[in-house]
């Protein structure tokens, strides 16, 4: 493996966001190599104000200014359960939502007030546990395939 990429910029300025770091596979003639290309770790655990929208329903509103069935809409978020990775959106006042994007920006909590840390990445569901050394241990999905990244736990 190449040395790893520096920390990429946090995806949130608030309430919780993720930075990932990559390397190359540089490896010899046909062989593979073990281990993790993309490694991830949690940065800007302030919460955000209560006033604020969340950072899915900042997704949502890219969409106020794209008609939509030739109707403008001001949208909010809604979580799928089932998928909750993916962007569905509700606009105001209607009763009916849309799949939007197929997945939401890298650190988006996977279920909004949640106090779990389960964030989406790449469109999985992933739990980030602090651990007592401090360290951050990211994470087991559904599948259970496990990825590390490490950094200073943040107090909240």
């Amino acid at each position: 493996w190449a040395s790893w990429s520096p920390w990429s910029a946090c995806s949130r300025t608030c309430g919780v966001g993720v930075q990932s770091a990559e390397r190359e596979c540089d490896n010899p003639v046909g062989k593979y190599c073990l281990g993790e290309r993309r490694r991830y770790k949690i940065c800007n655990t302030t919460p955000c104000l209560h006033h604020l929208p969340t950072f899915r329903d900042i997704q949502c509103s890219h969409f106020n200014s794209q008609p939509y069935k030739g109707k403008f809409y001001k949208w909010e978020a809604v979580i799928n359960t089932v998928n909750p990775c993916e962007l569905h959106c509700r606009p105001l006042n209607e009763n009916f939502s849309e799949k939007m994007r197929d997945a939401v920006i890298d650190g988006t909590p996977c279920y909004e007030g949640n106090k779990k840390r389960d964030i989406c990445i790449n469109s999985i569901c992933k739990l980030f546990l602090f651990q007592s050394s401090g360290f951050i241990c990211c994470c087991l999905n559904i599948l259970f395939h496990k990825i590390f990244a490490v950094g200073k736990k943040n107090r909240l």
